[in-house]
C-alpha cells in the first residue's frame, strides 16, 4: 500500500558524519543509521577539496588500479581517453551570451561541449598528472569565466541551462581549483553571479507556475547547481539552501514530492515522472543521485533520509526498466496532469546513472538492490566485475554522468543510449558528427536513436498500412546515405523529417492506383495494422487521448501526414520550424495547414464520440443516425467523415456533448512516442542495392566506409530490431582487418589551448600529368588564369590542378543568381549505382559530395558524366574540409582514396582531383550520371545557396574532425569560369563514353 508525503524534517536533523567522507567500501550499520538527532552543519573551514562528485581518495585509487593494468577500471579508462573531448589543446569558444529555448539564435551546446572537454581534461590531470590535460581544463575555465556574462533569461528553458551547466560547470572548477593558472575566484564569481540567480530565482518562482507546475529534473538539476556552486565557492549558505529544498522544498524536486508514492511492502517508491516517460524518470535518478553524492562528500548524508526513500524509488525505476511491473498511484499535480498508468516511452533505455546509486546502497550500507544490481551490471563497462569491485571503485564515478549533457569517464566515450527517446538534433551533434566521419558506433547510435521518431511519423501517416516497415526503411536508408552531405548536425532532424515526409509522398503517389483498385474490391491491403489502435494500446491511452488517435482514421491522407508532424509537435518531439520544414512551407503557411486539418480531427472527434455513444445501451440512440449508419460500409475516411459531420452539426440530439471537451493540443502534451513493435526489422544489409552490388561486405561498408574515416573491417549486414527497445547487430566477417583510428593532433605550442598553425595537411603527390590537349587550371583564388580572358563560354575547363595551401582562406566567390534548382528524382539524390541518372533544372547552385568505397571495389574509376546540357553549368567551388587525395589527420598516411586491403583509387589521366563536396551554378538543365564500374563510388546531389557554400569553403581547418584545408574557389564571375570535365549537350546512348574535353560553348 502507497503513502503519500512523510512529514518534512529540517535540514539541521540529517546526518553529519564525522571526519567528512567515509572510506570508500566500508560497509557498517553505523554509517547508515539514523541518529534522530540535530547535527552541526560543517563550517565553511569545513568543506572538503575536492568535494563534489569526485574526492581525491578516489582519484588516488583509480590512478592506482590504472596504472596496474587492473580490470575493470582500466577498461573504463580507455573509453575516457578515447573521446575526442578528453584530448588535450582544445581550443575554447566562449559566448557572452548562452541561448537555449529561443530557436535560431540558440548557441547552448558551445557551453556544454566545453565544459564536457574541461570536465574529462581535468579527470586526465587529476589520474595522471598530464599538465597538458591540466591546462586544457584551466584555458577553457579561463576563457569562459572571462567572457561569459549571462544566459538569457527570455525562455523558460533557461533554467535548465543554468542547473545543467551550472552544476556541471562548478563541478570541473572543484577538480582544478589549485591548478596552477587557474584564475579560481574569476571563475567562483562566473558561477554566482551567471548561474546562482537563476538558480535560485527558479525554485523560489517556478517562471510564475505553480509549484509542482514544472518535472522533476527542473528542479533537481537547480538544486544540484546551487550545492556545486556553494562547494565550490566555500560559501555554507548556498550548501544549506540545497540541503534544505531537499528536505522542505515546496517543488518537484524535493525529496517526498520527487517520490510522492512509497510502498513499502514492496520496498518502492515511485518516482514524480514515471507517468510521463522513462527517460526523464532515469534522468532523475542521475541528478538526485548527484545531489546525494555530493553532499556525502561533505559529510552529509541525503542517500538515508526517510528511511532510504530514494533507494526505494531507485528500485521502483531500475525494476520498471528491466520490464517487470511495478505498483502505480495516479499522479496529479497542481495543473491537473491526472496520469494514470506508468509511462512507456524509453522504457529499457540506458543512462550512466546506476552504479553512483548501486555502489552507496549495496556496496557502502551493504543493503540488498536486486534491480539496481542487474541494471547496473547490464548497463556499464562493469557488466562482469563482482559486487567487491563495484564497492572498490565505484565512488570513482567511472559512469557517473546523471543526464545526456554531462559525460564522465567510461560513460563519457558511449554517451546516454537514447534508444527510443527521441530529443533535440542539437543534443545528439556530437554524435552526428563523429557518424559523417565514419564512427560506427556512433552511426549505430544515431539510427537506433532516431528510429522511433521516423516509425512514429510513417505509422501515423500511413494509419498502419504495410507499406510502413518499408517506407521507414527507406527512409532511414536515404538518410545513412546522405548523411555526409549534411552541412549543419543542428538541423538534423528537420532534414530526417523531410526525408521521411518525401518517402511518405512518394508512396502515396505509388500506391494511388493500387487503392483505386482496392477500393473497387473493397478490401484492405493484408498486413494492415490500424496505427490509431496501435497508439491506443501502446500508449495505454485513455477518455479523450484515446478519442483523438482513434479520430485519426477519419482523416484522409494528407491530412494523416500533418497529423503525424503536428502530433509530435506538441508532444513535444518536434519545433514548428521542423514541421514547417518537413511540409515544405513558410511557418505562417504551416501555421495555416494546421488549423485547417484541427478543425477536421476536432469534427472527426465527434464523430468517433458520437459512434462510441450510439453503442452505448445507457443512451438514447438517434433515429436519423441510425439510418445514416445503415449505409456506411464501416470503414472509416473522409468522405464519410463529412456525411457524419454534417448530420451532427444539424441534429440537437447528437451535437450534445455528455462532457466538457478538451482540445486536442492540451491533450498531447508530453506524450511519449509509441514504442517500435516487437518483431519490427529495420535491414540496412542490401540497402536497395542488388544482391550482385552489395556482396562482400555489404551494404553497411558502403555506407559507412566514405564518412571521413575508413573503414576496412567491413560488416557483413546490419539489422536493426525491435522489442520494446532498439538495437543494432552488426555481422563481422569472419578475419576483419584492421581499422584505421585517428587520434588528435597535439598542441603546437608548449601551452596547451593555443590555436595550431595550419594544419600539417598533405597531398599525395598526383601520378597523372596533364594531357598535351589539356590546357592548365585556373589559378586557384586568383580571379582567372594570367592569359588574356576568353569570353566564349566552355573554353575553360577543369583539369589537373595542385592543391592549395591548406591554410590558405579562399578568395571572393562571386553570387551568381539563384532561384533554385529542381531535380526530376527529388530534392536530395544519391547516385549509388552504375545507370542512375538526375537531371537538374532551375538557376541556382548545385552541391555534388563524393564517396568513394574503397573498402568494396578498389581500381580504376570511371567518372560520372553530365549530359543534355541547356544554357550553361560552372563549376563553383571546391570544398568540404578536404582534397580526396588529401591524407587523413592521424592516420597511417592513407587518403581518402585508399584502404590498406584494396589499395589506392586510380583516376582517368588528365581528370581533376576531386574534393569531397564540389558546388556547381546551373542555368538551364542537365543530366548527372553514375557510371561505375571498377571503383566503387557514390555521388549525394542537392540544391545549395551561396551562404551555404561560403560556409563550407571558409570552415578553418580543424584535423580533429577531419577538415584538412580551407576550401577553394573556382568562379571568376564571367565566362572565364572552368566548366566542369565530362560535359556535352549531347545525349549519347552510353553516358560513360562522354569524352574528358567536350565542346559546350
Amino acid at each position: 500500500m502507497g503513502h503519500h508525503n512523510a512529514p518534512r524534517m529540517s535540514r539541521r536533523s540529517v546526518l553529519q558524519i564525522a571526519g567528512g567522507v567515509a572510506a570508500a567500501g566500508a560497509v557498517g550499520s553505523s554509517a547508515a543509521a539514523w541518529s534522530g538527532e540535530p547535527a552541526a552543519a560543517p563550517g565553511a573551514a569545513a568543506f572538503t577539496h575536492p568535494g563534489a562528485l569526485h574526492t581525491q581518495e578516489a582519484f588516488d585509487r583509480i590512478a592506482e588500479k590504472v596504472a596496474a593494468g587492473d580490470q575493470p577500471w582500466l577498461s573504463g579508462w580507455d573509453r575516457l581517453t578515447a573521446n575526442s573531448h578528453s584530448a588535450p589543446g582544445r581550443v575554447p569558444n566562449p559566448q557572452k551570451t548562452i541561448v537555449r529555448g529561443g530557436g535560431e539564435g540558440e548557441n547552448y551546446w558551445i557551453l556544454y561541449n566545453d565544459i564536457h572537454a574541461a570536465y574529462q581534461n581535468a579527470l586526465r590531470w587529476k589520474i595522471t598528472g598530464d599538465t597538458a590535460h591540466g591546462d586544457t581544463a584551466r584555458d577553457i575555465c579561463n576563457a569562459w569565466s572571462q567572457t561569459l556574462e549571462s544566459l538569457d533569461p527570455t525562455y523558460s528553458e533557461s533554467r535548465l541551462a543554468s542547473g545543467i551547466y551550472g552544476y556541471q560547470f562548478a563541478n570541473v572548477g572543484e577538480l582544478i581549483r589549485d591548478y596552477e593558472g587557474f584564475d579560481l575566484r574569476r571563475f567562483q564569481e562566473l558561477t554566482k553571479a551567471v548561474f546562482y540567480p537563476l538558480n535560485s530565482d527558479f525554485l523560489v518562482r517556478h517562471n510564475g507556475t505553480c509549484d509542482t507546475h514544472y518535472w522533476a529534473n527542473w528542479d533537481l538539476c537547480n538544486m544540484v547547481s546551487i550545492m556545486a556552486i556553494g562547494i565550490l565557492c566555500d560559501d555554507q549558505a548556498l550548501f544549506d539552501e540545497a540541503v534544505d529544498y531537499f528536505h522542505n522544498g515546496a517543488g518537484t524536486g524535493a525529496l517526498a514530492n520527487a517520490i510522492p508514492f512509497v510502498y513499502d511492502d514492496a520496498g518502492l517508491a515511485q518516482w514524480q515522472e514515471t507517468g510521463r516517460d522513462q527517460a526523464h524518470s532515469i534522468m532523475g535518478i542521475g541528478l538526485m543521485g548527484t545531489l546525494c553524492e555530493m553532499a556525502y562528500s561533505q559529510g552529509v548524508d541525503l542517500y538515508a533520509a526517510d528511511d532510504h526513500r530514494f533507494r526505494k524509488a531507485c528500485e521502483y525505476v531500475a525494476r520498471y526498466n528491466l520490464g517487470h511491473d511495478v505498483p502505480y498511484t495516479t499522479y496529479d499535480n497542481c495543473d491537473n496532469v491526472n496520469q494514470t498508468a506508468p509511462g512507456t516511452g524509453g522504457r529499457g533505455q540506458v543512462r550512466p546513472v546506476w552504479e553512483r546509486v548501486y555502489h552507496h546502497y549495496a556496496g557502502r550500507l551493504g543493503q540488498d538492490c536486486p534491480n539496481m544490481r542487474e541494471t547496473a551490471e547490464a548497463n556499464s563497462p562493469r557488466a562482469a566485475a563482482a559486487t567487491t569491485a563495484a564497492t572498490a571503485a565505484a565512488s570513482t564515478s567511472w559512469a557517473s554522468a546523471p543526464c545526456s549533457t554531462f559525460s564522465s569517464l567510461a560513460a563519457a566515450a558511449a554517451g546516454p543510449a537514447m534508444r527510443g527517446v527521441t530529443v533535440d538534433a542539437r543534443d545528439w551533434r556530437a554524435v552526428i558528427t563523429a557518424a559523417q566521419a565514419g564512427d560506427r558506433e556512433a552511426m549505430e547510435r544515431l539510427v537506433a536513436g532516431w528510429l522511433p521518431l521516423v516509425y512514429n511519423i510513417v505509422g501515423r501517416a500511413l494509419d498502419g498500412h504495410a507499406d510502413v516497415d518499408d517506407v521507414v526503411q527507406e527512409t532511414m536508408l536515404r538518410a545513412v546515405h546522405r548523411l555526409p552531405a549534411l552541412r549543419d548536425p543542428d538541423s538534423f532532424r528537420s532534414w530526417l523529417v523531410s526525408i521521411a515526409m518525401r518517402q511518405i509522398r512518394d508512396r502515396a503517389r505509388r500506391r494511388e492506383r493500387q487503392a483505386a483498385e482496392s477500393r473497387a474490391r473493397a478490401d484492405v491491403p493484408d498486413g494492415t495494422v490500424d496505427f490509431a489502435e496501435t497508439t491506443v494500446l501502446r500508449l495505454q491511452l485513455e477518455g479523450q487521448r484515446r478519442e483523438v488517435a482513434e479520430a485519426a482514421r477519419w482523416l484522409d491522407g494528407e491530412d494523416r501526414q500533418l497529423l503525424s508532424l503536428w502530433w509530435l509537435e506538441v508532444a513535444g518531439e518536434l519545433s514548428r520550424g521542423d514541421l514547417a520544414a518537413a511540409l515544405g512551407v513558410s511557418r505562417a503557411h504551416a501555421a495555416v495547414r494546421v488549423q485547417r486539418m484541427k478543425e477536421r480531427l476536432e469534427r472527426a472527434r465527434g464523430i468517433v464520440r458520437v459512434l462510441k455513444e450510439s453503442n452505448d445501451p445507457k443512451h438514447a440512440g438517434c433515429d436519423g443516425l441510425r439510418a445514416l449508419l445503415g449505409r456506411w460500409d464501416g470503414r472509416p475516411g473522409s468522405v464519410w467523415r463529412k456525411r457524419l459531420a454534417r448530420h451532427i452539426r444539424g441534429c440537437a440530439r447528437c451535437a450534445v456533448s455528455r462532457e466538457e471537451i478538451v482540445p486536442a493540443e492540451r491533450l498531447l502534451v508530453g506524450l511519449a512516442l509509441v514504442p517500435i513493435p516487437a518483431g519490427f526489422a529495420l535491414s540496412l544489409a542490401l540497402g536497395g542495392k542488388t544482391t550482385a552490388a552489395a556482396a562482400g561486405a555489404g551494404w553497411a561498408a558502403k555506407a559507412l566506409a566514405a564518412f571521413g574515416k575508413p573503414v576496412a573491417a567491413a560488416t557483413a549486414g546490419v539489422t536493426l530490431a525491435a522489442g520494446g527497445t532498439a538495437l543494432l547487430v552488426y555481422e563481422r566477417p569472419a578475419d576483419p582487418a584492421p581499422r584505421a583510428t585517428a587520434s588528435p593532433a597535439p598542441p603546437t605550442s608548449g601551452r596547451a589551448g593555443t590555436p595550431p598553425a595550419s594544419p600539417p595537411a598533405t597531398s599525395r603527390p598526383s601520378t597523372r600529368t596533364p594531357s598535351a590537349s589539356t590546357p592548365p587550371a585556373t589559378p586557384p583564388g586568383t580571379g582567372g588564369p594570367t592569359s588574356a580572358p576568353a569570353a566564349r563560354y566552355g573554353s575553360v575547363v577543369d583539369a589537373v590542378d595542385s592543391p592549395p595551401d591548406p591554410g590558405r582562406p579562399p578568395g571572393s566567390l562571386p553570387h551568381r543568381p539563384e532561384r533554385g534548382v529542381t531535380s526530376t528524382v527529388e530534392p536530395d539524390v544519391t547516385l549509388t549505382h552504375r545507370g542512375e541518372s538526375a537531371t537538374l533544372r532551375g538557376r541556382g547552385y548545385v552541391l555534388v559530395r563524393w564517396q568513394i568505397v574503397t573498402a568494396e571495389r578498389g581500381g580504376s574509376l570511371t567518372m560520372p558524366t553530365w549530359t543534355g546540357l541547356e544554357g550553361r553549368l560552372f563549376h563553383a567551388a571546391s570544398g568540404g574540409g578536404r582534397r580526396m587525395d588529401d591524407v587523413k589527420p592521424g592516420g597511417a598516411g592513407e587518403t581518402w582514396m585508399e584502404s590498406p586491403d584494396i589499395g589506392t583509387t586510380v583516376l582517368p589521366e588528365g581528370t581533376q582531383q576531386m574534393w569531397q563536396s564540389e558546388f556547381f551554378w546551373l542555368d538551364g538543365a542537365v543530366t548527372l550520371h553514375q557510371n561505375e564500374t571498377g571503383e566503387d563510388y557514390n555521388v549525394f546531389v542537392q540544391p545549395t545557396d551561396h551562404a551555404s557554400i561560403l560556409r563550407d569553403l571558409h570552415t578553418a581547418p580543424d584535423p580533429a574532425t577531419g577538415i584538412v584545408r580551407y576550401g577553394l574557389v573556382r568562379d571568376t564571375g564571367d565566362n572565364r569560369t572552368p566548366v566542369p570535365q565530362y560535359l556535352t549537350r549531347g545525349r549519347p546512348a552510353d553516358p560513360a563514353t562522354v569524352p574528358q574535353r567536350s565542346r559546350v560553348g
